[in-house]
């Protein structure tokens, strides 16, 4: 069966850093490309470093420079912007890396975050793809945008066969307070991320792992547990748990000092005296 170029994609989204990566739904027929993880893994903030033996000496992470500015895809139309195409047509990547192009809307043409069955069901500037929660119609961008995917998002979901230069918004870890550990879902835990657009380190909800205090995190470690962070000092990277030096008395397990500080947050880290 003759499957048409614009049929649904299969997209599976790397996760952070100690995660386990979700199963990955069948491609339609198995006749079209896999689709690149995005990986926010690769942008994630690096866990923080301490450089010093006590408090206020911390050195913070190298972080990447924003990039550049976005990058526009070869074609007679911009997959972007709802109105690049008239008389009924919307602009669709071609899913072999070819050059974009205006082609005949679908009866009916759903809107971004709706659930769908086939690419020309999405409304312009979208497109049908899986992120390992079933097909949906998800807000293409541009490689290298800033800001365009609005708060919250961020354009680092890929696709093979894609154009490089069209990606796809996805959503960045939902802050949270890494004191409260406030995320809501149990599986999940308050760890440091990184806006990968901005390069802004921040705390976000993220999938909690397994590595308990003192245990090492990060990569092939993997995540820890909820309620800690991962922290590099000295070079090495291990599970601690977050503290605030001006409360008494301090909420660090027994035989630790809130003495362990982080650059760019209000928060330190607990450490065996």
């Amino acid at each position: 069966m003759m499957t048409s170029r614009f049929a649904p994609l299969l997209v599976a989204l790397a996760l952070l850093a100690g995660c386990e990566h979700p199963a990955s739904p069948p491609t339609d027929a198995g006749t079209l490309s896999p689709l690149d993880a995005a990986s926010p893994s690769d942008t994630d903030a690096a866990p923080l470093a301490d450089a010093g033996p006590g408090p206020g000496s911390d050195a913070g992470p190298a972080v990447d420079a924003p990039s550049t500015g976005p990058c526009t895809p070869a074609g007679e139309c911009d997959p972007f912007s709802p109105t690049s195409c008239t008389d009924g047509k919307v602009c669709r990547p071609d899913t072999s890396g070819g050059p974009t192009s205006c082609v005949a809307a679908g009866t009916t043409l759903i809107a971004a975050g709706e659930a769908c069955a086939a690419g020309d069901q999405c409304a312009a500037g979208t497109a049908c793809v899986d992120f390992g929660d079933g097909l949906h119609c998800e807000r293409l961008c541009a490689r290298g945008s800033t800001g365009a995917c609005g708060a919250g998002y961020a354009c680092i979901g890929t696709v093979t066969g894609y154009d490089p230069c069209i990606q796809v918004c996805r959503p960045l870890p939902r802050e949270c307070d890494a004191l409260a550990n406030d995320c809501a879902a149990p599986d999940e835990t308050c760890a440091f991320a990184t806006n990968p657009e901005t390069g802004a380190h921040y705390t976000g909800c993220r999938a909690a792992g397994t590595q308990a205090d003192g245990q090492p995190c990060g990569g092939d470690a993997g995540g820890c547990a909820r309620g800690l962070v991962c922290v590099t000092e000295d070079g090495a990277s291990a599970c601690h748990h977050p503290c605030d030096a001006s409360v008494t008395p301090t909420t660090c397990p027994a035989s630790q000092l809130c003495n362990g500080t982080l650059t760019g947050f209000t928060f330190g880290y607990c450490r065996a005296t």
